[in-house]
């Protein structure tokens, strides 16, 4: 059974990551890829704002026109069962130029291999004011 258990952590860590690496990283944000990784039944609460699976397309998109470039990477990732938490550095460039930095806490569940909730916190160190939304912009 423990074996079952590490396999489960192991694959819902990799689906995180790949989720990241091709929806933010390779700005693939159309429906059908970002339904690859994430229920249809998702619920995400970052920074005050609660998003529905439509709202966080709505947010992807959002997010999408105000960045030019975005790399992540996964300072710490822990996994038991179907949570994954994760503590990742973000670094942005806008569409304006401006460089956006922040650290991000995220606690993540799985079913059936898709993420269906995210809780998390973003942490901005290094942004104008008018970038600070780019956690929950919609």
């Amino acid at each position: 059974m423990k074996t079952m258990k590490q396999n489960m952590t192991e694959r819902n860590k990799s689906i995180l990551k790949q989720a990241f690496k091709t929806i933010f990283e390779e700005n693939q944000i159309d429906e059908l890829t970002v339904a690859e990784f994430f229920s249809k039944d998702y619920q995400q609460w970052v920074d005050g704002h609660q998003l529905d699976y439509q709202g966080f397309l709505q947010h992807l998109k959002a997010q999408r026109q105000k960045i030019a470039t975005i790399s992540i990477e996964f300072k710490s990732v822990v996994a038991e069962k179907n949570k994954v938490a994760t503590i990742h550095q973000v670094e942005a460039i806008t569409q304006k130029g401006n460089p956006v930095k922040g650290k991000v806490i995220a606690h993540f569940t799985f079913e059936n291999d898709k993420i269906i909730s995210c809780e998390e916190l973003t942490f901005f160190t290094e942004a104008k004011e008018e970038d600070r939304d780019l956690g929950s912009v919609r």
